[in-house]
């Protein structure tokens, strides 16, 4: 579980048939969060914050959750500051980090509302629940059957987890579907547990053998 402050620009890559649908609202069930954050006073809220922009859509799917067939739903509870943005976030239900981390950061970076509004008008924070739906559909229907590749990414986590410098280093053959660039990387640590940057390669594969009869 992390806590998670304003944060950088999210480099964005991923083109994968998935659903993540956002749904703000109260939960029956609380999830438990470790050091959650400080909850603003609701009677100081007469009229709530109202979300103008911001979303997160199917292409924001982790590649390594995709990869690993992971799904769930985050609940992050949030805090709306006095000019609308998100000051501060902490998610988790899904069952996955990478999913409650994204789901974080995007909100984070994303979303915009108009502010709460006290009895005297006055703009004050809002502290409130938003859900986040990772859902990887089943039966896929390919277009064409899966031929004999072999190809490599490269790619760059920051400190921060953010990717940059994503581009193909190697494919056999040269055509056909490319492999998606994260979104996100849990970031690395050194031996002190300072985090580092790292290139990361990553290499998928296709084989085509005989079933047995």
């Amino acid at each position: 579980m992390k806590y998670f402050a304003v944060s950088s620009a999210l480099i964005l890559c991923i083109s994968v048939p998935v659903i993540a649908a956002t749904k703000p609202g109260d939960v029956s069930a609380p999830v438990q969060l470790a050091n959650p954050l400080p909850v603003t006073d609701p009677a100081q809220v007469v009229e709530r914050a109202r979300q103008v922009s911001g979303g997160i859509t199917a292409n924001d799917y982790p590649v390594t959750a995709i990869m690993t067939r992971v799904s769930g739903t985050s609940v992050a509870r949030i805090v709306i500051n006095e000019v609308g943005r998100v000051s501060g976030c902490q998610a988790a239900g899904s069952g996955s980090d990478i999913l409650d981390e994204t789901a974080c950061k995007l909100i984070v970076e994303r979303f915009r509302f108009l502010p709460a509004r006290d009895e005297k008008g006055l703009a004050v924070a809002e502290t409130r629940t938003q859900r986040v739906s990772w859902k990887i559909p089943e039966g896929i229907r390919l277009d064409q059957s899966p031929q004999p590749r072999r190809m490599t990414i490269s790619f760059i986590v920051g400190t921060d987890g953010s990717v940059s410098d994503c581009k193909t280093v190697d494919s056999i053959p040269a055509a056909g579907p490319q492999i998606p660039c994260p979104t996100y990387v849990p970031p690395y640590s050194d031996a002190k547990g300072n985090p580092v940057k790292k290139r990361v390669e990553l290499v998928t594969e296709v084989n085509i053998t005989d079933s047995a009869p």
